[in-house]
This record gives C-alpha cells, structure tokens and sequence, in this order.
C-alpha cells in the first residue's frame, strides 16, 4: 500500500505532460468555437446561395432579386 501511495504521489508531482494537455484543451476549444461558428453560419450562408442561384437562373426573366 505504500508503494502505491509513494506512485500516486510521484504521478501527482510529475508535470512533463502537462503542457501537452494545455495544447490539447486550446486546440478542442478552438475546434469547439469553430464548429459552433459554422453551424450558425451555415444556414444563413446556404439561404444566400440559394437566393443568388435562383436570381443567376432567372437572370433573362423580368424579375428583380
């Protein structure tokens, strides 16, 4: 048991990977804000490529977009 303790302890006070972890924590919550980003985004700039496609195909008409 007091081995065990005596590894816990020496894990606990071990700090070689703890900037890769910060990495890792940015990087996730870039790709977090990102992917929120884009699915905001994405339904608002699909709406506007639809209405750009629909005013390119009916260029030769009389209506205005």
């Amino acid at each position: 048991m007091l081995k065990l303790l005596k590894l816990f302890d020496e894990v606990r006070k071990n700090e070689e990977g703890a900037p890769m972890i910060e990495y890792a924590l940015l990087i996730s919550l870039i790709a977090l804000v990102a992917g929120v980003a884009l699915f905001t985004l994405g339904t608002t700039v699909s709406g506007t490529y639809a209405n750009i496609t629909t005013c390119v195909s009916t260029l030769n008409s009389a209506s205005s977009c």
